[in-house]
């Protein structure tokens, strides 16, 4: 039911020492894709997880089950993490439960956010700073700090949320 596909891709994005995402030179990315497929050959994906885990713990915990039926597949894997000490962390279980709702998503031609009782289709933006101060081309100083908040007015924007 569950199968994954690794692939490389160029990036532009790096993290800096506290874990932030920030662009970066461009270089080589290694990404996880988790499909999983019913009998009938509907198909939910989703970026991420440990290929490893995914094909010996949790691949076979879902195999002949509904995959509709997510919360009772989900309390059964948050069980199966308590039982394998640590092994299957929460951001695996993330991504099984985002290719669970995208198949359900696909099988039914609604988006997620209508499933899961949507409020609106629409909703305000802001554009947000980096902390790059220690990254080359970083918002270091005042005048990087207005320049990118002139750019991101320019492309409509209607507020702004500064790091510093």
């Amino acid at each position: 039911m569950s199968e994954r596909a690794s692939f490389h891709t160029d990036i532009k994005v790096g993290s800096d020492s506290h874990g932030h995402t920030h662009p970066a030179e461009e270089h080589d990315a290694r990404q996880t894709i988790v499909t999983i497929e019913t009998d009938e050959g509907v198909t939910g994906n989703a970026f991420g997880g440990d290929a490893a885990i995914i094909d010996s713990l949790i691949k076979p915990e879902l195999l002949g089950k509904d995959p509709l039926m997510r919360e009772r597949l989900w309390r059964e894997l948050v069980q199966w993490q308590r039982i394998h000490g640590g092994r299957i962390s929460d951001r695996i279980l993330a991504v099984i439960d985002m290719a669970l709702w995208d198949l359900a998503g696909q099988l039914t031609g609604l988006p997620i956010y209508k499933l899961i009782g949507g409020y609106r289709d629409r909703f305000p933006a802001y554009a947000s700073t980096m902390c790059g101060d220690e990254i080359a081309g970083g918002l270091s100083t005042p005048e990087d700090y207005a320049a990118f908040a002139e750019k991101c007015v320019a492309e409509g924007y209607p507020a702004f949320k500064l790091h510093t």
